[in-house]
Formats: structure tokens, sequence, C-alpha cells
């Protein structure tokens, strides 16, 4: 093959490889129930990067930062908030591709003031493998 023909291959090669780098994903999962016995409860996603987005139990998203809004869905007597009280709280997310990370609740029923939202902190409670893409 003519060294010319070369370069064209390769180039094609690398193309291929740097298209599939821009479906790449992550997936981050609220739906998933985590174990209450562990201070863990669900948490709902509201919005992703400063965009409002519909209640899903999961979403796909860009290998990179995200920024997300999470409300608490704590079912624990010893909480003692209304549910018009409850707090949200934001978490930057670093996703990586091919990857589910679980999100939760991690409920401090100690922490004060209640009153201020910080009787809870959002959590990544499990992350595992999953393939993903976007297109």
């Amino acid at each position: 093959m003519k060294p010319q023909g070369w370069l064209l291959l390769i180039s094609a090669v690398l193309t291929g490889c740097a298209s599939n780098q821009e479906f790449a994903c992550g997936v981050v999962a609220s739906g998933v129930r985590p174990p209450a016995e562990q201070g863990l409860f669900q948490v709902m996603v509201t919005h992703i990067d400063g965009k409002a987005v519909v209640s899903k139990a999961s979403y796909r998203l860009a290998p990179g930062e995200h920024q997300l809004r999470l409300v608490e869905l704590i079912d624990d007597p010893r909480l003692g908030v209304s549910l018009r009280d409850r707090s949200y709280r934001e978490m930057t997310l670093w996703m990586e591709a091919d990857q589910q990370f679980s999100l939760a609740a991690r409920f401090d029923p100690d922490s004060q003031p209640v009153e201020q939202g910080r009787y809870w902190e959002p959590t990544i409670w499990q992350q595992q493998p999953q393939t993903c893409s976007l297109e």
C-alpha cells in the first residue's frame, strides 16, 4: 500500500475513534432504592446543569462535570419535616463513560438545624459498569 493509502486508513480509524467518544455517556440513577438501614433514601433529580428535567429513574449524561439539583424523599419518622418544607441540595458530579452512579440522600437525624435543610447530604451510594451511548 502506498504511504498516502496508509495515512488515509489511519485517519479514518482515528476519526472513527473520535466519533465514538462524542457519543460516550454514563448514567445517573435515582430510581434505585438504596438501603434505608444504612441511612440512605431515594432522591429525585429536578435540574441538570441548571435546566429543569422531567422526573425519571435515570438520565444519560456525557462524560465530564455536571451540576445536579436533588430533592430528598426521606421516609423516616425521625425527620419531622413536612413535605412542603423539604429541601433541595446541589451536587457536582464527575460523570465517567460507561458507568452508572446511583444517587441517594444520606439522612443524619442528629444534624441541626433541620429547618435549614442540613439533615441530609446527597451521595453516590453505588457505582457499577453500564454500557451507554448517546446515539
